[in-house]
């Protein structure tokens, strides 16, 4: 088994053990047949690179994890973020609590990168975005690790 399919399965077992499939997001090998094209259309992977999560809400709303990198797209803008460059990932509670969302209705994670950049993603509430928060914080704690 090569690092690379080593990596997508420690990161499908954390999704699988901190949250789990939702409506919309799932682990990509999960997702419907069509739900994967429309992503890999959308996100051509490069070689050696594997989806692990991703998510379908519209078409100006989705996200793909992969092995190398999350890519998102809500509203008019996509970004991208490679794997290697997540440093920490939380929410803001200090938000929520001033707009009066309760935790099982977050939807948004703040992500730091190792140039403290920081990225604000959406992800389906409840255990989905569990599962990718524990994907994340574990890429990043591997990151800070190799410094």
């Amino acid at each position: 088994m090569s690092e690379t399919e080593k990596l997508k399965d420690a990161m499908a077992a954390i999704f699988r053990r901190k949250g789990h499939d939702g409506r919309y997001t799932r682990l990509f090998d999960n997702l419907e047949p069509g739900q994967r094209e429309t992503l890999l259309s959308e996100v051509p992977l490069h070689e050696g690179e594997l989806p692990v999560v991703g998510s379908t809400e519209s078409h100006d709303k989705w996200l793909l994890l992969t092995t190398e990198r999350l890519v998102w797209r809500w509203g008019e803008r996509t970004r991208t973020l490679p794997v290697r460059d997540v440093w920490s990932v939380k929410a803001d509670f200090v938000k929520m609590v001033a707009t009066g969302v309760r935790k099982n209705k977050l939807r948004e994670l703040q992500i730091e990168t190792a140039g403290h950049e920081q990225c604000v993603v959406e992800v389906e509430e409840g255990p989905p975005l569990m599962g990718v928060w524990n994907v994340l914080m574990n890429l990043g704690a591997r990151n800070r690790k190799k410094e």
